[in-house]
């Protein structure tokens, strides 16, 4: 099957769309927020006529601790202020306002999201979820590494004078610095770095993940590398503020339906 180059959007695996009907729908998702605050926001939204649910879709990295995200077709710029007053109320900081409509994180123009994140909450160290070989003269791969210490990894390998899609499933442990991927009794210990890597867009940042030991299917002692498209990142800061427009670009190859280049967006 032949892949697109290029597709925009947020990387997602499933396409379950937060759609709503006419009534106006405030979507809370929240990660490492106190139950009890969780519960507070939800009865002032109703109390205010919204109908409110939870989505279980994680919070992209790169948001702030608080957003409220909407179509790019919504104009109730009172009823913004009146969810933003809401969370001022229970110690919320202002939220940033984003404005977009793609896959898992779509709104309809009667719907807002409201992403509120605790980041006084411990988090586990987690590398990048795609991966990709870097100049890699055993071939093209990708590794997918999943929040459930999944890898996946995927390369071409000849047979026959044509290539087919080889894909290896196994686990991953990571300590912010060492990434160990393990696949049945192949095992690789990549080694964390950073760079600036030269892109159509000049410099930007790159994680730069380096093999130490040898293992036995070829691509895994190749480098991998995931390059961030990225304006106003700063690696010293723990939440990086976004600026107003921004794109990753992810490498990956899924079966099928995961195009190889991904470019994620906000507009």
């Amino acid at each position: 099957m032949k892949l697109s180059r290029f597709c925009h959007g947020l990387l997602l695996v499933g396409l379950t769309l937060l759609s709503g009907c006419q009534q106006r729908q405030a979507i809370l998702i929240v990660q490492g927020v106190e139950p009890i605050k969780v519960k507070a926001i939800e009865t002032a939204l109703i109390q205010s006529g919204w109908r409110v649910s939870q989505s279980p879709v994680a919070i992209p990295a790169e948001f702030p601790d608080a957003v409220l995200a909407t179509n790019p077709a919504y104009r109730d710029t009172q009823a913004i202020s009146d969810i933003k007053n809401i969370l001022k109320g229970q110690g919320v900081t202002e939220p940033t306002e984003y404005k977009f409509a793609e896959g898992k994180h779509f709104f309809s123009t009667n719907n807002v999201g409201i992403y509120l994140r605790n980041s006084e909450q411990t988090s586990p160290a987690l590398p990048s979820s795609f991966i990709r070989t870097d100049r890699c003269a055993a071939g093209d791969a990708t590794l997918n590494l999943t929040p459930q210490s999944q890898a996946v990894l995927e390369y071409e390998k000849p047979i026959n004078d044509n290539f087919e899609l080889e894909q290896h499933t196994g686990t991953w442990t990571f300590d912010g610095v060492k990434l160990q991927v393990q696949f049945n009794h192949v095992q690789q210990t990549f080694l964390l770095t950073h760079e600036q890597r030269d892109t159509w867009r000049g410099p930007s940042p790159a994680d730069i993940y380096t093999p130490s030991l040898d293992a036995d299917i070829n691509v895994l002692n190749c480098t991998f590398v995931i390059i961030y498209l990225e304006q106003g990142i700063n690696r010293c800061e723990p939440n990086p503020v976004p600026a107003p427009i921004k794109m990753h670009e992810l490498h990956s190859r899924l079966i099928g339906f995961i195009p190889r280049v991904i470019i994620w967006r906000l507009i």
